[in-house]
């Protein structure tokens, strides 16, 4: 009977420290939270986009797509592109993307191969930092 009044005892003391020790404890606050904002900034200014997608490529479509959609979706009065959807990520500068004479759109880019990919402006491969590659 003793051991069983010790035991009971014991454990209520344990549940008393474990409550003193929350009450002291100043880190216990909520953390702050920030808003997430999911949309561009206004640019100020019309921006054209030409954009090189392709049939098979899982990232144009996970998230390249997906941007350029959004970007239109936000700024539908300030933000146009052009996709040039090719067969092949690996060979982008096909028929099927606009390649042809006397378009030749995407050889306008200086480019042959892999996407995603967008130019802005009239900016061609190496032209400076109008050009990016890949979707990160």
């Amino acid at each position: 009977m003793i051991l069983a009044a010790l035991m009971l005892m014991m454990s209520w003391g344990a549940l008393l420290d474990a409550v003193d020790m929350n009450e002291n404890d100043e880190n216990t606050g909520a953390l702050q939270t920030a808003d997430v904002v999911f949309s561009a900034s206004d640019p100020g200014h019309i921006v054209f986009g030409q954009y090189i997608t392709s049939d098979d490529c899982t990232f144009c479509m996970n998230y390249g797509s997906p941007a350029h959609k959004k970007l239109k979706t936000d700024w539908s009065d300030k933000y146009t592109y052009v996709s040039l959807h090719s067969a092949n990520y690996g060979d982008t500068d096909d028929a099927e993307s606009g390649n042809v004479n006397p378009i030749l759109a995407v050889n306008h880019l200086g480019e042959t191969s892999g996407a995603p990919k967008t130019s802005f402006g009239d900016a061609h491969s190496g032209s400076g930092s109008y050009f990016i590659k890949g979707v990160g």
